[in-house]
């Protein structure tokens, strides 16, 4: 599995549009990403602007913006 720290963009319905932080790799591949909501840590409840962690598969989708689909978690780490 692979983790990475990204900031919300957005909130929309189902998922979220995230930047990585600086110096992620995740960011080599795309300055937009959407995650799903899924396996998301229950609290505290994210909001835009605020820092996830997000572990996935390594997999990211070529699209515009980037996908992730097989996420295994989501957690805020900061705002």
């Amino acid at each position: 599995t692979v983790t990475f720290q990204a900031t919300i963009l957005e909130i929309q319905d189902g998922y979220y549009l995230v930047e990585p932080i600086e110096g992620s790799a995740e960011l080599n591949s795309a300055d937009q990403i959407t995650i799903p909501m899924i396996n998301m840590n229950p609290s505290p409840e994210p909001e835009v602007g605020d820092v996830l962690e997000i572990e996935y598969d390594g997999s990211i989708a070529e699209s515009y913006p980037a996908q992730i689909a097989n996420v295994y978690s989501i957690r805020v780490v900061g705002s």
